[in-house]
C-alpha cells in the first residue's frame, strides 16, 4: 500500500478506537513523519497536523506520554527550524500542564488504581522536557517571557515573530543557557503544579547558591511529609557549611515528617556530619 492507503487505513482506525494511544499515535506520526520530510502539500498542511493534535488526538489519549511526547519533538522541530516562536513553544507546555491534570485524562486511567501516580509521572516529565528545553536553548536567544505574557500566543508556522531575533541579553553557564532555566522554572512554580520531578531536575542544573536554597524550599513544599526533599536540602546546606540555617530547617522537618519515619530521618542528618 502507498502512503495515502496507509493514511486511510490510520484515519479510519482513529474513527473505530477513537480513544486508542496506539492507533492515534500510529497516525500522528506517519503524518508527522511526512511533513518532516517536506511532503505537506500531498500529506497534510502543518495547521492540519496541529489541529489533529489538539483537537482530537490529545483530547481522546490524554494520558499518552509517547503522543504527547509526538507532539513536543514536532512543535520543537518548528521552534528549531525558526517558524515558530519561544513564546508559543512554552504556551503549548504551560496549557499541556494544565490538560494532564484535568478531570479527562484522570478518567482516562480510572480503572488503574495507581492513575493519580501515572499522571503525576506525566506531569513531572513534561514539566522536565520544558525545563531542558529552555536550558538548552543558546544564550543569544531573546530572554523568556513570563507566563502573562503567553496569554495570546497561538502556535501557527511561518508567522514573523519578533522574539526570534537574535539577543545578547542572555546569560549562559557553562553547558546551559541558566536565565532561560530561571525563567521557565519560575513559569512553572507560579503558575502550574510542580512537581517533585520537577525540582529535582531544576536543582541539577541551576549553579547558584541563592537559587539553589530557593528551589530547595519549594521541593519541600510539594510534600511536606516526604522525607527526601529535605534529606536533599540539607546535604545542600551541609556540603555549603551553612549549618545555623541547617539547623532550622531539620526542626522544620521534624514538624511534618510523620513519626514512623523519624528515626531514620534523624539518623540520615547525623550521618551528613560524620
Amino acid at each position: 500500500a502507498d502512503g495515502g492507503d496507509v493514511l486511510s487505513w490510520l484515519a479510519d482506525a482513529t474513527q473505530r478506537f477513537p480513544e486508542s494511544a496506539d492507533v492515534w499515535h500510529r497516525r500522528m506520526s506517519a503524518l508527522v513523519a511526512g511533513n518532516y520530510d517536506g511532503l505537506n502539500s500531498g500529506i497534510a498542511s502543518s495547521s492540519r497536523i496541529d489541529n489533529l493534535f489538539t483537537s482530537q488526538a490529545l483530547l481522546q489519549a490524554p494520558a499518552s506520554r509517547k503522543l504527547w511526547d509526538l507532539w513536543f519533538n514536532w512543535t520543537e522541530l518548528w521552534f528549531s527550524r525558526k517558524d515558530v516562536s519561544a513564546d508559543k513553544v512554552q504556551a503549548r507546555y504551560m496549557s499541556a500542564f494544565a490538560r494532564v491534570t484535568q478531570q479527562r485524562t484522570l478518567q482516562a486511567l480510572s480503572a488503574d488504581p495507581d492513575s493519580l501516580a501515572q499522571v503525576q509521572a506525566l506531569v513531572a516529565h513534561l514539566q522536565t522536557r520544558y525545563i531542558d528545553w529552555a536550558w538548552k536553548l543558546p544564550a543569544s536567544h531573546q530572554p523568556l517571557s513570563a507566563f502573562g505574557e503567553l496569554a495570546h500566543a497561538q502556535f501557527r508556522p511561518d508567522d514573523d515573530d519578533s522574539d526570534m531575533e537574535d539577543s545578547e541579553q542572555c546569560a549562559e553557564s557553562a553547558t546551559g543557557n541558566i536565565e532561560a532555566l530561571r525563567q521557565a522554572y519560575r513559569n512553572v512554580s507560579r503558575h502550574a503544579f510542580p512537581t517533585p520531578g520537577f525540582y529535582r531536575r531544576c536543582i541539577e542544573l541551576e549553579t547558584d547558591a541563592k537559587h539553589l536554597a530557593m528551589l530547595h524550599e519549594m521541593a519541600c513544599r510539594v510534600d511536606e511529609a516526604e522525607s527526601e526533599p529535605w534529606l536533599a536540602y540539607l546535604r545542600f546546606l551541609a556540603e555549603s557549611k551553612q549549618l545555623s540555617q541547617a539547623s532550622d530547617v531539620f526542626w522544620r522537618a521534624t514538624q511534618t515528617i510523620p513519626d514512623a519515619e523519624q528515626p531514620a530521618f534523624e539518623a540520615a542528618y547525623k550521618n551528613m556530619f560524620q
